[in-house]
């Protein structure tokens, strides 16, 4: 009660205050620092522009800091809040580059790993888990052209945010310089954010020393202070029953002290109900926002009266524009030339070019962000970001290009479990710019129940990456276990697999490629526990190919947009077999001398195409192999069977496990609704139908199974830094079972 009058006092003499001097009060806004809560923000926002409320002064720490500068600069807070709500936060908080704007080779294992870089042999760990070049871009072409506005003080409200100087931990108000600089600093929370460099002084988040920033909206000349936090209130004795908390309750004091002080000099005071969330979700940014929308609508009557009383004092202000038509971005500039930090001369015609900039043109933010997108998803920079400097006399600008290059030798690690192959670690080696920049050979290692190994080469043959040569060695050794004609488990073999293959390739769009190529495969079979029907033996051959790939998919595991397409159309030839074959019939034992070795056309088919339905989702998928002419048994069969591919030639169906089922001709459509709880927890409905055994010029093992099944599956999946982790329950009206199914991670990609 003591607190509330207090403020009603503090607010009432500095109208007194104000109407002696004959001058109308300022009215400042001060935003708290909060992580994702710090979204709740936008409602009060929404509310002080509803009353017509002008704004003079704009303090933010961290989130607040976000909001609060395109606030200052002129977005309105429905404007901000579009924003909000279309922002792709595991998209912004990430240092890779979204999976979306990948070339096709990088795509095969975005994602598959955790990285290490290293530099001279020694591991390279950041000062922070994430740079993120995504969110320097996004705050880029949120505050373009205000880049080259050094003075904050000039934006349409006057601004300042909070940062900590990381060496003192003292308090590094920022009013001048780079904005995309100084909110980045603001928001960079200790060991999670990497800190940002300033006038020499390493900065962090501005929340270790002040993170409700009224006193500084004060001193910027505001009369009254609306200030809005999402502070957590620390826990009561009794709340806290684990070290955790203890501790954290520990390193808060001194805010909470601070956070008192600050409280006591805001006129109007918003503190925001979101105990229940955290600085960390964002997957509940919407949840967030309404919440703070809500307060605003409560805080609506007092600004009313706020407003009306001034203008009894003071007379009515001149009409303001509609805040959401009164501001107007700029989207393009004229830039006189680039410089780049960073790059060496040589390097610096080289990169300028890949990009495409050229002097003396105009350029968006946009096309800015695009064309910086294409080339940081090269895997060779941490960061690529850019500072507008305004010409002297001029209405042109220089654009100064910031390189930060990621070390060329990255360890990286994994971990991967499937039912059908069992437990591995996996272990890969990457090097980038052996022959030129944008060259990568790897070496990947799985080491488990199924070993794996694989290296590989992708060299460009320009700067353009538009042809490339791929080259690769790999063997894999695989349990699988075999099944009678009813599914039932009856026995184990071991498969080998050796294969070197070669592909010239030319990307005719980021997400659109085709290619040429042929490999070399061996095979060996050879049965573990015994069962009727086993083949034993080897088989090497030749494939010709030409094929056909598209992924404009927003990301790799579960998406809920877009298409992938891979086609391949191949001719297997020069075969070469020793083996023994026995169908459990009368004829007994066969060897490799009864069956034709004639050269055979093969295509593989797989696509699936994504169509959102709001958040969630519905899928059609076809996956498909066929030979045409196969006279071998068994060895070069597909493997059908399972909801994660695992196993080389292997045909989902989500109906039973992997090889219950092998033929030398399957097609099997797949239809879907994905339903997403959330930003990484979703579960998937599947009905599929499998058809196989359908081109009689292949050998068919027998002419009288039945060649037709049904399947359904249900799958929850959650999207962890591993990688998916995933249960699948499957069902299909041959053995009237249903089966589950397990997957950890991402298998390396064979």
């Amino acid at each position: 009660m003591k607190i509330h009058l207090l403020i009603i006092l503090c607010f009432v003499t500095n109208l007194l205050f104000a109407q002696q001097q004959g001058e109308r009060p300022k009215i400042g806004l001060a935003l708290s620092g909060g992580g994702a809560k710090g979204l709740a923000h936008i409602g009060v926002l929404k509310a002080i522009d509803s009353a017509g409320i002008k704004v003079d002064y704009v303090a933010g720490t961290s989130m607040g800091a976000i909001v609060g500068s395109l606030y200052a600069v002129g977005y309105s807070g429905n404007e901000i809040e579009a924003i909000a709500h279309k922002l792709d936060w595991n998209k912004i908080l990430s240092n890779k580059s979204s999976y979306d704007m990948l070339i096709l080779p990088q795509k095969r294992n975005s994602g598959k790993y955790l990285e290490i870089p290293l530099i001279e042999g020694k591991f390279s760990f950041r000062k922070g888990i994430i740079e993120s070049n995504e969110l320097w871009l996004t705050f880029n072409e949120l505050l373009f052209p205000y880049l080259a506005t050094k003075d904050f003080s000039d934006f349409k409200r006057a601004f300042r945010c909070m940062a900590a100087d990381i060496e003192t931990g003292d308090l590094v108000i920022l009013k001048s310089g780079n904005i995309a600089q100084a909110i980045r600093a603001s928001m960079a929370i200790p060991a999670a954010f990497t800190p940002v460099t300033i006038d020499g002084r390493t900065l962090v988040d501005g929340g270790i020393a002040r993170n409700f920033p009224v006193s500084e909206a004060k001193e910027m000349g505001a009369g009254v202070v609306i200030g809005s936090s999402v502070a957590s209130p620390l826990l009561k004795s009794n709340e806290i029953d684990n070290p955790f908390q203890m501790v954290s309750q520990l390193a808060f004091y001194q805010e909470n002290k601070d956070f008192q002080e600050q409280v006591k000099l805001a006129g109007i005071l918003v503190n925001h109900p979101i105990e229940a969330y955290s600085a960390s979700s964002f997957s509940s940014s919407d949840d967030i926002i309404k919440i703070g929308i809500e307060q605003g609508k409560a805080l609506y009557p007092r600004l009313i009266k706020l407003k009306d009383s001034l203008d009894a004092i003071y007379g009515k202000e001149p009409l303001q524009p509609h805040p959401d038509t009164g501001f107007k971005k700029k989207n393009e500039v004229f830039v006189s030339k680039f410089t780049t930090t960073g790059l060496s001369e040589k390097e610096k015609g080289f990169y300028l070019n890949v990009l495409g900039f050229s002097d003396h043109k105009m350029y968006s933010a946009s096309f800015l962000s695009d064309r910086i997108r294409k080339v940081f998803g090269a895997g060779i920079f941490r960061k690529i970001n850019y500072e507008l400097i305004p010409d002297v006399n001029s209405d042109s600008y220089t654009i100064n290009l910031l390189f930060e290059k990621d070390p060329q030798h990255v360890l990286k690690t994994g971990l991967h479990y499937n039912t059908e192959t069992g437990i591995a670690l996996k272990l890969a080696f990457s090097m980038f710019g052996v022959s030129n920049p944008f060259t990568e050979t790897s070496i990947e290692t799985s080491i488990g129940e199924a070993p794996r190994i694989r290296i590989g080469n992708i060299y460009f043959f320009n700067h353009r990456r538009s042809w490339y040569l791929e080259s690769s060695a790999s063997g894999a050794f695989t349990d699988m276990s075999a099944y009678n004609e009813k599914m039932d488990k009856v026995g184990l073999y071991n498969q080998r697999h050796l294969k070197v293959e070669a592909s010239i390739n030319n990307l005719v769009t980021n997400n659109f490629l085709i290619g040429a190529g042929t490999r070399y495969e061996y095979l060996k079979y050879k049965p573990k526990i015994k069962t009727v029907l086993e083949a034993e033996g080897e088989l090497g051959f030749v494939t010709s190919f030409a094929n056909l790939r598209f992924d404009n998919r927003e990301n790799n595991s579960y998406p809920n947009s877009g298409n992938k397409i891979d086609v391949e159309v191949g001719f297997n030839y020069a075969q070469h077999a020793d083996f023994t074959y026995d169908d459990g019939t009368t004829s007994g034992t066969q060897h490799q001398d009864s069956f034709g070795k004639k050269p055979y056309f093969s295509l593989r088919y797989y696509s699936s195409h994504h169509l959102p339905v709001g958040k969630h989702s519905f899928f059609l998928k076809l996956n498909s192999g066929i030979h045409f002419g196969n006279k071998q048994p068994v060895l070069n069969d597909f493997i059908i069977g399972g909801n994660n591919a695992v196993i080389r030639n292997q045909i989902l169906f989500a109906g039973f496990r992997a090889n219950a089922v092998s033929s030398s001709s399957v097609i099997s459509p797949q239809l879907g609704f994905q339903y997403n709880f959330g930003a990484n927890l979703v579960a998937n409905a599947i009905v599929n139908y499998l058809k196989y055994d359908f081109v009689k010029t292949n050998y068919i093992i027998d002419a009288n199974r039945k060649n037709a099944v049904l399947g359904a599956g249900l799958a929850i999946g959650y999207k962890s830094f591993i990688g998916p982790l995933e249960a699948v329950f499957m069902y299909n009206n041959i053995s009237d079972k249903i089966v589950p199914s397990f997957n950890i991670g991402y298998a390396l990609d064979f």
